[in-house]
């Protein structure tokens, strides 16, 4: 940079050496601080002051200003673009949901609270240079996973170095800093620290922008471009940063740009600036109207892709030579702007409904119309509040809940998103829910016409007259859009010999009628024809017949040629008449000749049945318009037929979640997809607790029929819950909850989910039900996903004898203060680390262990490292919560109401002692449990009540928490009753 060039002069000028020696010259780059340019105060006053400090004068400062001076001459001018890209950052840093600082509720937390502008801050005092050193590292994480960008980092800095010794002349002035920058170790761990949180930036950063990223997406997803063809990963990575860089800053300054490459696709979709688009094939004009982008900045491009069945995206391949210890260079590829890699559980349950539907088959030719399918469906049952679907039927709750989502309450572009999400499910997560040999009837079974009409059959309600029959197998058929020569109604004849059947239409065939229309030509009438075997049927034209036909025609009984077994499932038609077969030309022509085949379709083939024209798919399922049309003609008869058809009757199991094959002799398929979406709603209903959190799009790999311990929602256990969390944030299955028996909380891109133990009173519960665990917008600004787990074995600050003046254990007078205003709790890390998941042969692990201290402070002075959720579960700890309300409250005369500690006063022979300092913890009154019992006053102050409890079991004490709240004397001689002979310290 300029600084380090004026630097480097001048000693040149002091020693009057043009060959000046490097080895000798060593620069400490975070001594050299830019002011940050003026569009980037709003992203300074929106960090939190640990950020600040990082980003002026810590490693992610030291850490941007190598990176930018190494470089810095490979670079185009981007001063424009440097200042709108600060704009923006201010611009997303203001808003309401990012902008938060830490607070006393955040506990242990609170100094990593809000969002992470670290790295572009860092870059900001850094330079020009080093902002553009960032926009890289976002171009990186948008397109690469954590340990890939990671790996192109250490390529580039080493091909950047080598470059620099080989090309530069040591000779010239302008050449000195960077051959000094090439001389700054870079370390993988400073690189890794680098790309995270760029990562949690943009994690951040979507979110305010989700809906023009959604709408560019949805562009580049179409676009079918190549990022860059040039072969080494160095020359590739360095040509698509600083062209994107270059256009953009075109862009910006309103001069328009063709682009025939994707490279400025990618930057568009990780640094928030969106010129308006002008899109060809097909053609349309997209207009962000974005402000930073002068009139004219407008970007032309052609698509290869139009249909959301391709989610080809921005493509590019890099060779990676470290990815792994050892081994050839990995060639990795990614379609970057297809799917953004991470999504909220919602458009996961869009992804889970895709590969339902691609489970269902070709049945299902547009998600909408299934979705609509599902809704019917929802109608069917008997059950009549959404909240008691789901907690009876949660896997079908979360289908419908999603399919009604997908139709009522998205936007243009929204559903054009959930489209995406919902073919990517229906080509790349069919191993999602199902196993690879599992196969499922279309549309819970209605999509099978013999199911429906075992049910319809059943229904009371129904004809069982030969033409009441025929009327409901002619509905049946017309509602299934068949062609009148398709299928035909076989029925036994009423007083004949067993196997004398005629037969009739179930479709009504036109004929040319008698009479004539204005012009002079004849009319065309439809109407329905009986054919018989026996002649004298033509002219004993009884009632059932004229019931069924108004045309009664003879037909040879050598032309029907039964087959099949005794049921006479299938009969061939030799010369089927012209009526018959004008529908058939194309089946006719392929067949050869006039004969037709016909196979039983629904009924009893016996008495009275449906056949249709064998076309080698006798049960073909029926497409999502005809299911539609036989759930709104009948749901009266299948939502009331005898067993039901949701109940495990004899008739029929339709496969609507929760059945077990009828044979009972394996896992059938419904019962596996019913399982994987249980799992999934019981996710869910955790992460409903977390506002703005995504999960890993690599989830859709894990089966989650195979992952047992995801009945999360009614779970107690935090390992459970930090397991789940675990698999949804990197989408993998590698982590056992059995490994994390110890973790009090985790952190991953811009979340730290925490239990609550941690961030709460410890009166209130800890580990059950959902909010068990909480969501902080932050991070530990370290890579991958990190587990904090306590020491083994904590510190506690020794009773100092010289402090003996500060304690006086004085008598309890009764009054609940809180004498611990100044403390507090605070989170610093050892150099203990395990790797938890890595790949065999790979350099980063992708998750991974840290011992962390949870320690409380006295103002500036250290008392303890605390282990918070293990002192709550040790048999040392006694906690009695109130309860839920006072059984007396109605009564006419109330008992009083006093303090928990007042009424154990009363009933004890034990004298209370106030502690209130550390002092007089850490030295406790003498002979506790026995003639005194320790009354710790921290009253309101969840902070010191939750240290002190800690300190107090640490200590090996008999310590009970006692509520805030007064209760009445009656109430509290039961509930404190077994208090007063346990306690040896009681936290009021």
């Amino acid at each position: 940079m300029a600084a380090i060039g004026k630097i480097a002069a001048s000693a040149v000028s002091a020693t009057n050496e043009v060959n000046l020696g490097l080895a000798n010259f060593n620069i400490d780059f975070a001594l050299v601080k830019f002011e940050a340019p003026v569009e980037y105060r709003g992203l300074r006053n929106a960090l939190s002051r640990r950020r600040v400090e990082n980003a002026e004068q810590g490693p992610l400062h030291r850490t941007a200003r190598k990176l930018g001076a190494l470089f810095e001459l490979i670079l185009p001018p981007i001063k424009t673009l440097a200042e709108m890209y600060g704009r923006r950052a201010s611009e997303i840093a203001g808003a309401g949901n990012l902008n938060r600082q830490g607070s006393s509720r955040d506990g242990p937390f609170a100094s990593h609270v809000g969002f992470d502008g670290t790295s572009i801050y860092a870059a900001a005092t850094s330079g020009s240079s080093a902002i553009a050193v960032h926009l890289l590292a976002c171009l990186l994480a948008r397109t690469w996973s954590g340990p890939e960008a990671i790996a192109i980092w250490v390529e580039i800095v080493k091909e950047r170095k080598k470059d620099i010794a080989e090309n530069t002349d040591p000779s010239q002035l302008q050449s000195l800093s960077a051959r000094v920058a090439a001389q700054q170790e870079i370390s993988r761990f400073d690189l890794a620290a680098w790309d995270a949180s760029a990562r949690a930036w943009l994690l951040s950063a979507d979110e305010v922008q989700k809906f023009n990223l959604t709408q560019l997406r949805l562009i580049i997803k179409d676009s079918g471009l190549f990022v860059s063809s040039i072969g080494s990963t160095y020359k590739s990575v360095i040509d698509v940063w600083t062209t994107a860089m270059k256009t953009l800053q075109d862009l910006i300054l309103g001069r328009p740009q063709r682009i025939s490459k994707g490279a400025l696709l990618v930057g568009l979709s990780c640094w928030h600036i969106y010129p308006d688009l002008n899109v060809v094939g097909p053609l349309a004009h997209v207009k962000f109207n974005d402000e930073l982008v002068d009139k004219g900045g407008v970007v032309t491009l052609g698509l290869q892709s139009a249909s959301p069945e391709d989610d080809v995206g921005v493509r590019w391949s890099l060779s990676l030579s470290h990815l792994r210890y050892y081994g050839d260079p990995v060639t990795v590829t990614t379609a970057s702007g297809a799917n953004s890699s991470r999504i909220t559980m919602e458009e996961l349950h869009m992804i889970a409904l895709g590969a339902v539907f691609g489970a269902w088959g070709a049945c299902i030719s547009d998600p909408l119309v299934g979705a609509r399918i599902i809704l019917l469906t929802r109608s069917l049952l008997k059950i009549k509040t959404e909240q008691e679907l789901e907690i009876r039927k949660p896997a079908f709750h979360l289908l419908w809940s999603t399919a009604k989502r997908l139709i009522e309450r998205s936007s243009n572009i929204e559903r054009q998103s959930n489209l995406c999400l919902i073919a990517y499910g229906r080509r790349r997560a069919q191993r999602f829910l199902l196993r690879p040999s599992d196969t499922l009837s279309p549309a819970f079974g209605l999509a099978e016409p013999h199911r429906i009409w075992s049910s319809l059959s059943a229904d009371r309600g129904m004809s069982s007259t030969i033409v009441g029959q025929v009327e409901k197998l002619r509905s049946f058929a017309g509602r299934c859009s068949f062609a009148s020569g398709q299928c035909v109604i076989r029925f036994h004849l009423p007083d004949t010999r067993s196997h004398i059947f005629a037969y009739t239409t179930a479709i009504p065939i036109c004929h040319r009628s008698s009479k004539r229309d204005p012009d002079g030509n004849f009319k065309s009438i439809y109407s329905h024809v009986c054919w018989v075997t026996d002649a004298s049927k033509l002219v004993d034209r009884s009632s059932v017949m004229m019931s069924i036909a108004g045309i009664l025609e003879y037909v040879d009984p050598a032309d029907l040629i039964s087959q099949g077994s005794a049921e006479l499932t299938r009969f061939s038609w030799i010369r089927a008449p012209e009526s018959v077969r004008a529908d058939l030309v194309t089946f006719i022509a392929e067949n050869g000749d006039q004969s037709l085949e016909f196979k039983h379709w629904i009924g009893d083939p016996g008495r009275i049945s449906l056949f249709r024209v064998d076309e080698r798919s006798s049960r073909k399922p029926l497409s999502d318009w005809e299911v539609i049309n036989t759930i709104e003609a009948y749901s009266p008869n299948l939502s009331n037929a005898k067993d039901g058809i949701f109940q495990e009757g004899p008739l029929m199991r339709l496969e609507i979640m929760g059945f077990i094959d009828e044979n009972n002799k394996k896992i059938s398929s419904s019962t596996v997809l019913h399982q994987s979406l249980a799992n999934l709603a019981g996710a869910s209903s955790m992460y409903r607790h977390f506002s703005g959190a995504t999960v890993s799009i690599s989830v859709v790999n894990v089966p989650m029929y195979s992952v047992s311990r995801l009945m999360w929602r009614s779970s107690e256990k935090l390992s459970e819950k930090f397991a789940c969390i675990a698999m949804f944030e990197t989408g993998s299955n590698a982590v056992h909850e059995k490994q994390l028996s110890s973790i009090m909380a985790l952190s991953s891109g811009n979340s730290i989910y925490a239990a609550n133990a941690l961030l709460q009173d410890p009166l209130k519960p800890d580990s059950h039900g959902p909010q068990g665990i909480t969501r902080i917008i932050g991070n530990l600004d370290r890579p991958g996903l990190v587990m904090l787990a306590p020491p083994q074995a904590p510190l506690l600050r020794q009773a100092d004898p010289g402090s003996w003046r500060l304690i006086n254990h004085t008598n309890f007078d009764g009054n609940l203060e809180n004498s611990f205003p100044e403390t507090s709790l605070h989170l610093s890390f050892t150099e203990y680390e395990v790797p938890l998941s890595v790949p065999i042969g790979a350099k980063d692990a992708e998750v991974s262990i840290v011992e962390a201290l949870v320690s409380t402070h006295d103002r500036q002075s250290w008392v303890a490292d605390l282990d918070i959720i293990a002192s709550l579960k040790t048999e040392k700890l006694f906690r009695r919560l109130l309860p839920p309300r006072c059984k007396h409250e109605n009564d006419r005369s109330k008992p009083p109401m006093e303090t928990a500690v007042t009424q154990i006063g009363r009933v004890s022979d034990k004298q209370l002692v106030s502690i209130d300092s550390w002092e007089e913890l850490l030295d406790p009154p003498a002979r506790l449990g026995v003639s005194s019992i320790g009354v710790v006053r921290a009253f309101d102050n969840w902070h010191a009540r939750v240290a002190t409890t800690s300190v107090s079991v640490q200590k090996e004490l008999r310590t009970v928490v006692l509520p805030t709240e007064r209760l009445c004397t009656v109430c509290g001689a039961f509930v404190f009753e077994d208090i007063e002979a346990f306690a040896q310290i009681l936290i009021s």
